[in-house]
């Protein structure tokens, strides 16, 4: 019998807005939800802003994150 395995949350840099503020970060139970700075500003009047990505070794695949990005940058894979 093939093993079933955990869905993962997966974040679409494209549609990410990288807000500091993220709310899918702040509602995570697991503490995926991991950022990085980065050095280059996205928009010159904001300075830089958090890159965000998911630890899929502590994603528990719950799937809070996507019903609380206002982007829509995160689903499920």
């Amino acid at each position: 019998m093939p093993r079933q395995t955990t869905k993962k949350a997966e974040i679409d840099k494209t549609r990410c807005d990288r807000s500091p503020a993220c709310p899918a970060r702040r509602v995570c139970p697991a503490k995926a939800i991991e950022s990085e700075m980065q050095t280059e500003p996205v928009f010159a009047f904001f300075g830089p802003r958090p890159s965000y990505s998911i630890n899929e070794d502590l994603c528990v695949g719950c799937g809070i994150c996507t019903k609380m990005c206002p982007t829509g940058a995160i689903s499920m894979r």
